[in-house]
């Protein structure tokens, strides 16, 4: 507890204004303290910003060029760049029979296709009407025959190797056919049961076609499957044109089956499939062979390279201008008291100059830029097409200024195009071209030389985003992932691993911190102790003033004065 403080009864002195200025003047070794914790934080805030961008421009670029694609759970999964869909383009001279697109793998060339059966899944229907009543509400009504009330089968199918017995109780009044329908669906057997009401009909099919999609249903009760006047379902499917009661045996789909210039007999489980790298589509049969025509895609291509370099040409203005802005250090952060005195709008402003520069020559954004600009200039080694360095495809990087740091990379559109018509798939090697896969994608379990040698194999796409994880991984280091650890992970699935075991997951920033926030508290611990001696000192002389006062007063009286 605080000793009672007298403040100024004795003297008439405003001992609290007095102690207070002179705190001010202490507090001023708190407020360096907190402006310094603040630019630390502002740093940081800057640092995490670009690396989202730098995250956000590698995920949009590969998830344009189709080098990965976004699963069911948001992760990114990376793929070939064979399967890359806007570098050759294929056209049908039948679509009404087939579509086609192509993906970069396919070879230019005219191929001769003719589309022989389509794929189909096995199916069956009630021959007739099924209900011998118009009340529906259950089976019991609704199946109003002799024998046995239970309805019992098995559903065999090759979808998880699994068998299904279903049994209903058609006299227990508690099950419609409808739940009975919901029942065989939901147990995830690969097929499907319809009952359409308006029809009288129950209808069961094979989910996926192709003809290893087998299904076996074995009647176990009252021939609820066979076609019959006694039956319940009175299941029948067709077979070469003639329609046959569904019995106890396996069924199943039939396959997609093409002719592909002198590969005859190409059998497929789906009317959708690949093949050479050509997607095709199959929507119907044909007499004859027609032809599908593959080719580069130039202009295609073209805008895709073009809205990469532009994009590029973004993050390099960005680190830019964070590396090339002046720091005015006149512009430190605002106290609470500073702040006080001025409007919104005026501390908005400071605060603005204050935040410029913090990141002035930062080394690991200058890293950055250079590796980009260094990857950008240096060949690709073991390449198989006409091309090994990017100038020979019409780009190239823009020169150092003097007022920038250079690094923006510039297209000769019509050197491109040339390019790419003459050998698009040299273009795409030289852009894309993967590295020896024993090299993994953890360059945390590389040396040094390794790393060399992954860069100096790795196509100038892949090169650079191998450059821009390393310098996002830097940042991490630096100002910890923030809100975007998934982000980074996005990125490269090791991106925080190294992070987490290295550092212990704490950024130097926010070792930086903790310290200000030690330090903080120590001169708060020692400004409460000098205010309180101040206190201490100044109530000491209002109570020998109140004193001498005191005795001055009895000494009057006595005198009679």
């Amino acid at each position: 507890m605080s000793a009672i403080r007298f403040g100024g009864i004795a003297s008439g002195i405003d001992t609290e204004s007095i102690i207070k200025q002179m705190m001010d003047i202490e507090r001023t070794k708190v407020d360096r303290v907190s402006q310094q914790k603040q630019v630390s934080l502002w740093k940081q805030e800057q640092f995490r910003s670009i690396n989202s961008k730098l995250a956000n421009f590698v995920i949009d670029a590969k998830l344009s060029f189709g080098l990965a694609t976004t699963t069911a759970s948001g992760s990114l999964l990376g793929t070939n760049r064979n399967a890359m869909t806007w570098v050759k383009k294929a056209v049908s001279t039948n679509e009404s029979a087939v579509s086609v697109s192509a993906s970069a793998g396919a070879t230019n060339g005219s191929y001769n296709v003719k589309v022989n059966s389509l794929a189909s899944n096995w199916s069956s229907a009630s021959s007739d009407k099924i209900s011998k009543s118009t009340d529906r509400t259950s089976l019991a009504t609704q199946f109003s025959m002799g024998g046995t009330d239970i309805i019992n089968f098995t559903i065999d199918t090759n979808n998880n190797g699994e068998a299904k017995t279903f049994t209903f109780n058609k006299s227990a009044g508690d099950t419609s056919i409808s739940e009975m329908v919901k029942e065989i669906n939901a147990a995830d057997l690969g097929v499907t049961a319809i009952y359409d009401a308006g029809a009288d009909r129950f209808f069961l099919q094979t989910s996926n076609t192709g003809a290893e999609n087998t299904i076996k249903i074995t009647d176990n009760s009252t021939n609820a499957f066979i076609a019959g006047a006694e039956s319940t379902l009175k299941l029948q499917h067709e077979v070469s044109g003639v329609y046959e009661a569904v019995g106890n045996a396996k069924y199943g789909g039939t396959d997609a089956n093409i002719d592909f210039g002198a590969a005859t007999g190409i059998t497929f489980s789906s009317n959708d499939f690949t093949l050479n790298n050509i997607n095709f589509s199959l929507k119907d049969t044909t007499a004859t062979s027609f032809q599908v025509n593959v080719s580069a895609d130039i202009d295609s291509a073209f805008d895709k390279i073009k809205e990469f370099v532009d994009n590029y040409n973004k993050i390099v203005d960005e680190i830019d201008s964070l590396t090339s802005q002046k720091r005015d250090s006149s512009y430190m952060p605002l106290t609470e008291t500073q702040k006080e005195a001025m409007s919104d709008k005026e501390v908005e402003l400071w605060e603005e100059r204050a935040k410029a520069g913090l990141l002035s020559k930062d080394a690991t954004l200058l890293r950055i830029g250079s590796s980009s600009r260094t990857g950008f200039y240096q060949s690709v080694d073991g390449v198989a097409g006409n091309f090994y360095h990017l100038t020979q495809l019409g780009i190239t990087t823009e020169a150092y200024s003097g007022s920038s740091a250079g690094g923006r990379l510039q297209i000769d559109e019509q050197k491109l195009k040339t390019a790419l018509q003459q050998d698009i798939d040299g273009v795409m090697e030289v852009l894309f071209k993967e590295a020896d896969s024993s090299l993994g994608g953890n360059e945390d379990n590389l040396s040094a030389e390794q790393i060399k040698d992954k860069r100096a194999q790795s196509g100038l796409v892949n090169r650079l985003f191998d450059n821009l994880t390393s310098g996002m991984k830097e940042i991490v280091y630096q100002a910890g992932p923030g809100d975007d650890a998934g982000l980074m992970r996005k990125v490269n699935p090791y991106m925080l691993l190294s992070f987490a075991t290295k550092q212990s997951s704490i950024s130097y920033i926010d070792k930086g911190i903790l310290d200000y926030n030690d330090r903080i508290a120590n001169l708060e611990r020692v400004l409460s102790s000098k205010e309180e001696s101040y206190w201490r000192k100044y109530t000491a002389m209002e109570k020998a003033l109140s004193s001498m006062e005191s005795q001055m007063t009895s000494l009057t009286q006595q005198l009679g004065m």
